[in-house]
Protein backbone atom coordinates (compact mmCIF):
# COMPACT_ATOMS: atom_id res chain seq x y z
CA UNK A 1 0.00 0.00 0.00
CA UNK A 2 2.51 2.53 1.25
CA UNK A 3 4.53 1.58 -2.43
CA UNK A 4 1.12 2.47 -4.21
CA UNK A 5 0.96 5.78 -2.35
CA UNK A 6 4.31 6.70 -3.65
CA UNK A 7 3.68 5.63 -6.99
CA UNK A 8 0.34 7.92 -7.04
CA UNK A 9 2.28 10.82 -5.46
CA UNK A 10 4.84 10.55 -8.01
CA UNK A 11 2.84 10.95 -10.88
CA UNK A 12 0.57 13.51 -9.21
CA UNK A 13 4.20 15.67 -8.33
CA UNK A 14 5.12 14.97 -12.20
CA UNK A 15 1.97 16.57 -13.37
CA UNK A 16 2.15 19.68 -11.34
CA UNK A 17 5.68 20.33 -12.50
CA UNK A 18 4.57 20.01 -15.72
CA UNK A 19 2.24 22.43 -15.47
CA UNK A 20 4.48 24.83 -13.57
CA UNK A 21 6.84 24.65 -16.72
CA UNK A 22 4.51 25.42 -19.56
CA UNK A 23 3.25 28.24 -17.35
CA UNK A 24 7.09 29.61 -17.03
CA UNK A 25 8.04 28.59 -20.76
CA UNK A 26 5.10 31.05 -21.99
CA UNK A 27 6.27 33.90 -19.88
CA UNK A 28 9.54 33.26 -20.49
CA UNK A 29 8.74 33.59 -24.35
CA UNK A 30 7.45 37.15 -23.50
CA UNK A 31 10.49 38.16 -21.91
CA UNK A 32 12.61 37.34 -24.03
CA UNK A 33 11.04 39.09 -27.48
CA UNK A 34 10.91 42.43 -24.89
CA UNK A 35 14.26 42.53 -23.75
CA UNK A 36 16.62 41.10 -26.02
CA UNK A 37 20.10 41.54 -23.61
CA UNK A 38 22.47 39.54 -23.16
CA UNK A 39 23.50 39.15 -19.39
CA UNK A 40 19.97 36.94 -18.22
CA UNK A 41 20.46 35.30 -14.60
CA UNK A 42 18.77 32.41 -13.86
CA UNK A 43 17.58 32.25 -10.17
CA UNK A 44 15.32 30.09 -7.56
CA UNK A 45 13.46 31.60 -4.64
CA UNK A 46 16.13 30.97 -2.58
CA UNK A 47 17.48 33.43 0.29
CA UNK A 48 20.99 33.24 -1.24
CA UNK A 49 19.35 34.88 -4.98
CA UNK A 50 17.58 37.46 -2.98
CA UNK A 51 20.36 39.84 -4.18
CA UNK A 52 20.17 39.64 -7.70
CA UNK A 53 15.86 40.19 -6.96
CA UNK A 54 17.12 43.36 -4.92
CA UNK A 55 19.95 44.44 -7.62
CA UNK A 56 17.46 44.00 -10.40
CA UNK A 57 14.44 45.81 -8.13
CA UNK A 58 16.42 48.93 -6.69
CA UNK A 59 17.66 49.90 -10.18
CA UNK A 60 21.71 49.08 -9.36
CA UNK A 61 22.11 47.25 -12.20
CA UNK A 62 20.62 49.69 -14.20
CA UNK A 63 23.04 52.46 -12.19
CA UNK A 64 26.22 50.13 -12.55
CA UNK A 65 26.15 50.05 -16.49
CA UNK A 66 24.59 46.64 -16.79
CA UNK A 67 22.13 45.07 -18.94
CA UNK A 68 20.72 42.36 -17.81
CA UNK A 69 17.02 40.17 -17.25
CA UNK A 70 16.38 38.32 -14.18
CA UNK A 71 14.68 34.77 -14.91
CA UNK A 72 13.02 33.99 -11.68
CA UNK A 73 12.28 29.87 -11.66
CA UNK A 74 10.60 27.74 -8.95
CA UNK A 75 13.04 24.83 -9.49
CA UNK A 76 16.75 24.24 -9.98
CA UNK A 77 15.22 21.49 -12.64
CA UNK A 78 13.99 24.43 -14.29
CA UNK A 79 17.17 25.95 -14.13
CA UNK A 80 19.22 23.35 -15.25
CA UNK A 81 16.52 23.20 -18.38
CA UNK A 82 17.41 26.96 -19.17
CA UNK A 83 20.88 26.48 -19.44
CA UNK A 84 20.89 23.37 -21.79
CA UNK A 85 19.58 26.17 -24.33
CA UNK A 86 21.31 29.09 -25.23
CA UNK A 87 19.88 32.55 -23.68
CA UNK A 88 20.72 32.14 -20.20
CA UNK A 89 23.66 33.13 -19.42
CA UNK A 90 24.46 33.24 -14.95
CA UNK A 91 22.22 31.06 -12.71
CA UNK A 92 22.48 29.45 -9.91
CA UNK A 93 23.08 25.74 -9.24
CA UNK A 94 24.75 22.94 -7.19
CA UNK A 95 27.72 20.87 -7.74
CA UNK A 96 25.78 17.99 -8.46
CA UNK A 97 23.95 19.58 -11.00
CA UNK A 98 27.14 21.11 -13.13
CA UNK A 99 28.44 17.60 -13.16
CA UNK A 100 25.14 16.71 -14.60
CA UNK A 101 24.88 19.40 -17.08
CA UNK A 102 28.92 19.37 -18.28
CA UNK A 103 27.31 15.26 -19.47
CA UNK A 104 25.21 17.30 -21.57
CA UNK A 105 28.13 19.41 -22.80
CA UNK A 106 27.30 22.45 -20.91
CA UNK A 107 30.62 24.46 -20.25
CA UNK A 108 30.27 26.09 -16.72
CA UNK A 109 32.66 28.28 -15.07
CA UNK A 110 32.24 28.59 -11.21
CA UNK A 111 31.44 32.29 -10.20
CA UNK A 112 31.17 32.65 -6.39
CA UNK A 113 29.88 29.87 -3.82
CA UNK A 114 26.51 30.47 -1.63
CA UNK A 115 25.93 30.06 1.49
CA UNK A 116 23.25 27.47 0.93
CA UNK A 117 22.36 24.98 3.49
CA UNK A 118 19.50 22.01 3.53
CA UNK A 119 17.29 21.46 6.08
CA UNK A 120 15.13 18.11 6.57
CA UNK A 121 11.97 19.46 8.28
CA UNK A 122 9.49 16.57 9.56
CA UNK A 123 5.82 17.66 9.73
CA UNK A 124 4.31 17.83 13.00
CA UNK A 125 1.69 15.96 12.45
CA UNK A 126 3.68 12.76 11.63
CA UNK A 127 5.47 12.87 15.13
CA UNK A 128 9.05 12.78 13.80
CA UNK A 129 11.90 13.97 16.45
CA UNK A 130 14.58 12.12 14.48
CA UNK A 131 16.22 10.72 11.65
CA UNK A 132 16.11 7.30 13.23
CA UNK A 133 12.53 7.70 12.85
CA UNK A 134 12.10 7.89 8.95
CA UNK A 135 11.63 4.11 8.65
CA UNK A 136 8.47 4.02 6.04
CA UNK A 137 8.31 7.37 5.34
CA UNK A 138 7.89 9.74 2.15
CA UNK A 139 10.58 12.42 2.18
CA UNK A 140 10.50 15.16 -0.40
CA UNK A 141 13.53 16.33 -2.08
CA UNK A 142 15.00 18.16 -5.60
CA UNK A 143 15.58 15.33 -8.34
CA UNK A 144 19.32 15.00 -9.16
CA UNK A 145 20.76 17.49 -6.74
CA UNK A 146 23.44 17.98 -3.50
CA UNK A 147 20.31 17.82 -1.32
CA UNK A 148 19.32 14.56 -2.78
CA UNK A 149 22.89 13.42 -1.85
CA UNK A 150 23.09 14.59 1.28
CA UNK A 151 19.96 12.85 2.28
CA UNK A 152 20.91 9.29 0.75
CA UNK A 153 24.30 9.93 3.05
CA UNK A 154 22.36 10.70 5.64
CA UNK A 155 20.15 7.82 5.44
CA UNK A 156 22.78 5.73 5.07
CA UNK A 157 24.45 6.46 8.73
CA UNK A 158 20.94 5.70 10.46
CA UNK A 159 19.56 2.25 11.65
CA UNK A 160 15.82 2.92 10.23
CA UNK A 161 13.26 -0.32 11.03
CA UNK A 162 12.25 0.25 7.54
CA UNK A 163 13.32 1.43 4.45
CA UNK A 164 12.83 5.33 3.85
CA UNK A 165 11.30 6.69 0.76
CA UNK A 166 12.49 9.51 -0.96
CA UNK A 167 10.45 10.95 -3.78
CA UNK A 168 11.57 13.71 -6.27
CA UNK A 169 9.56 17.28 -6.12
CA UNK A 170 11.68 19.91 -7.86
CA UNK A 171 9.82 23.01 -7.23
CA UNK A 172 10.51 24.81 -3.73
CA UNK A 173 7.09 25.67 -3.48
CA UNK A 174 5.44 22.46 -4.01
CA UNK A 175 7.57 20.80 -2.05
CA UNK A 176 6.64 23.07 1.13
CA UNK A 177 3.00 22.77 0.06
CA UNK A 178 3.22 18.99 0.15
CA UNK A 179 4.79 18.85 3.71
CA UNK A 180 2.13 21.27 4.90
CA UNK A 181 -0.23 19.20 3.55
CA UNK A 182 0.47 16.28 5.11
CA UNK A 183 1.47 14.32 1.68
CA UNK A 184 5.14 14.51 3.05
CA UNK A 185 6.22 13.05 6.30
CA UNK A 186 8.94 15.45 5.60
CA UNK A 187 10.86 17.44 2.78
CA UNK A 188 14.42 19.18 2.51
CA UNK A 189 13.88 22.49 2.41
CA UNK A 190 16.49 25.60 2.53
CA UNK A 191 15.54 29.20 3.26
CA UNK A 192 12.77 30.79 3.30
CA UNK A 193 10.90 27.82 2.97
CA UNK A 194 12.18 26.29 6.26
CA UNK A 195 11.65 28.98 8.02
CA UNK A 196 8.04 28.91 7.17
CA UNK A 197 7.70 25.47 7.15
CA UNK A 198 9.07 26.07 11.55
CA UNK A 199 7.11 28.76 12.25
CA UNK A 200 4.13 26.45 11.01
CA UNK A 201 5.17 24.20 13.59
CA UNK A 202 6.70 21.25 11.67
CA UNK A 203 9.97 20.21 13.05
CA UNK A 204 13.91 20.50 11.87
CA UNK A 205 15.31 16.84 12.28
CA UNK A 206 18.84 17.47 10.56
CA UNK A 207 20.72 20.06 9.11
CA UNK A 208 23.64 20.06 6.24
CA UNK A 209 25.38 23.29 7.88
CA UNK A 210 26.25 21.48 10.87
CA UNK A 211 27.99 19.13 8.56
CA UNK A 212 30.46 21.43 6.97
CA UNK A 213 28.01 21.35 3.01
CA UNK A 214 28.26 24.14 0.89
CA UNK A 215 27.21 22.96 -2.28
CA UNK A 216 25.95 25.75 -4.32
CA UNK A 217 27.49 27.80 -6.81
CA UNK A 218 26.51 31.02 -9.15
CA UNK A 219 28.28 29.72 -12.49
CA UNK A 220 29.02 31.09 -15.95
CA UNK A 221 28.31 29.59 -19.37
CA UNK A 222 31.80 29.94 -20.66
CA UNK A 223 29.69 30.90 -23.93
CA UNK A 224 29.21 33.92 -22.79
CA UNK A 225 32.77 34.84 -21.70
CA UNK A 226 34.86 35.58 -24.86
CA UNK A 227 36.24 39.09 -24.50
CA UNK A 228 37.81 41.19 -21.95
CA UNK A 229 34.44 43.42 -22.22
CA UNK A 230 32.53 40.52 -21.14
CA UNK A 231 34.68 39.18 -18.16
CA UNK A 232 34.21 43.31 -17.36
CA UNK A 233 30.57 42.64 -17.83
CA UNK A 234 30.15 40.04 -15.02
CA UNK A 235 32.72 41.69 -12.88
CA UNK A 236 30.24 44.30 -12.45
CA UNK A 237 27.73 41.97 -11.85
CA UNK A 238 29.21 40.25 -8.97
CA UNK A 239 30.31 43.37 -7.46
CA UNK A 240 26.89 45.16 -8.06
CA UNK A 241 25.07 41.47 -6.26
CA UNK A 242 28.02 42.70 -3.63
CA UNK A 243 25.79 45.88 -3.23
CA UNK A 244 22.77 44.47 -2.90
CA UNK A 245 24.68 42.10 -0.31
CA UNK A 246 25.70 45.02 2.02
CA UNK A 247 22.31 47.12 1.84
CA UNK A 248 21.05 43.77 2.77
CA UNK A 249 23.60 42.87 6.14
CA UNK A 250 22.56 46.45 7.17
CA UNK A 251 19.11 46.99 6.77
CA UNK A 252 18.06 43.51 7.60
CA UNK A 253 15.37 41.34 5.60
CA UNK A 254 12.48 43.81 6.77
CA UNK A 255 13.53 46.59 4.91
CA UNK A 256 12.89 44.18 1.41
CA UNK A 257 10.06 42.77 3.23
CA UNK A 258 7.35 43.47 0.11
CA UNK A 259 10.13 41.43 -2.11
CA UNK A 260 9.80 38.24 0.52
CA UNK A 261 5.99 38.89 0.18
CA UNK A 262 5.49 38.69 -3.48
CA UNK A 263 8.70 36.60 -4.55
CA UNK A 264 8.89 34.12 -1.84
CA UNK A 265 5.07 33.71 -0.30
CA UNK A 266 6.11 35.04 3.25
CA UNK A 267 4.12 36.81 5.34
CA UNK A 268 5.60 39.19 8.21
CA UNK A 269 5.52 36.74 10.93
CA UNK A 270 7.55 34.56 8.99
CA UNK A 271 9.92 37.30 7.67
CA UNK A 272 10.84 38.50 11.57
CA UNK A 273 11.89 34.82 12.00
CA UNK A 274 13.96 34.50 9.26
CA UNK A 275 17.81 34.46 10.02
CA UNK A 276 19.83 37.68 10.80
CA UNK A 277 21.21 38.30 7.02
CA UNK A 278 24.68 37.90 6.31
CA UNK A 279 26.02 37.78 3.26
CA UNK A 280 29.50 37.51 2.31
CA UNK A 281 31.81 39.84 -0.42
CA UNK A 282 32.65 38.55 -3.62
CA UNK A 283 36.45 39.26 -4.39
CA UNK A 284 35.62 40.37 -7.67
CA UNK A 285 39.59 40.51 -8.51
CA UNK A 286 39.60 36.85 -8.58
CA UNK A 287 37.20 36.36 -11.31
CA UNK A 288 37.90 34.54 -14.50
Amino acid sequence: MRRTNILFLSISVALLSLFSCVDKSNETKKSDSSVPVKWKIAIVPTLDCLPFLIADDSGLFQKNGVAQKIHFFTSLADVDTALLGNSIAIAVTDVTRMERLRNYHVSLEKLFPLDTHWQLIANANSRINAMSQLGDKIIGVGSKSASEKLLKDALKSQHLSAEAYPVQVDDEFVRLRMLENKSLDAAMLTEPQATRAKTNGHIKIYDSKEHGNSLSFVVVKSDFVKSEKDKDDVRKIVETYNEACDSLNSRGFGHYKELLKSKYMLNDHQISKLPKANYKKINTSSLL
